[in-house]
């Protein structure tokens, strides 16, 4: 008896998780995806969901950029059933928490629209948020996340290294809140990063 009261338990804490979690994944592409895309799960078992065009039932091939966000769509899903659950102390398994997003250059991979969209979807739904951001996306996220209301510290990295030349192609001077700073420092001793507080306006 206490084992099949155990198993139902189980089945009733994944069955719960398992919907919630595409529910919200359905949600965040109605509100985030510039291309109409949903979620599905591949079968009635799985816990793998699906990206996937309206009204289609199979996945297509996904470029860099369509894993980038989906892989984004589904962190910030699992972030907010996280929270969802914080209150939630009476259910069989353990209340929820608030979980940060911390990402390293989630945006390489991304187009304009997509940058603008993931950087929508983060600061909408993740209370904590550290993201680490290559320069050549700086402008389109930092102007997004000014608008949000929502931007607390704000650093930048710059490298010394031992090199004595850049590539022909290498621009190394960035503006960072109207400022010109040089992103790396050439023919150096050592190879080190230094991190800088911006000064936000």
């Amino acid at each position: 008896e206490a084992l099949d009261l155990l198993n139902k338990n189980i089945d009733e804490s994944r069955d719960i998780i398992r919907n919630g979690l595409l529910k919200t994944l359905k949600n965040l592409t109605k509100k985030y995806s510039t291309l109409g895309e949903t979620f599905i799960y591949a079968n009635e078992d799985s816990f793998n969901p699906l990206l996937v065009e309206r009204n289609q039932k199979n996945e297509r091939v996904l470029n860099k950029g369509d894993l980038t966000m989906k892989a984004i769509y589904f962190a910030c899903a699992a972030i907010m059933q996280n929270q969802n659950r914080e209150q939630d102390a009476g259910r069989f398994i353990t209340k929820g928490t608030i979980a940060p997003m911390v990402v390293d250059a989630p945006f390489s991979n991304l187009d304009q629209n997509n940058l603008r969209s993931a950087t929508k979807m983060i600061t909408d739904c993740c209370r904590q948020s550290l993201i680490l951001v290559n320069y050549k996306d700086y402008q389109n996220f930092i102007e997004e996340v000014k608008k949000s209301g929502k931007l607390g510290k704000h650093y930048f990295i710059q490298r010394s290294v031992k090199e004595e030349l850049t590539g022909t192609d290498v621009n190394l001077e960035m503006d960072i809140e109207g400022k010109k700073i040089t992103s790396h420092l050439m023919g150096q001793k050592l190879t080190t990063s230094k991190i800088y507080e911006v000064e936000i306006k």
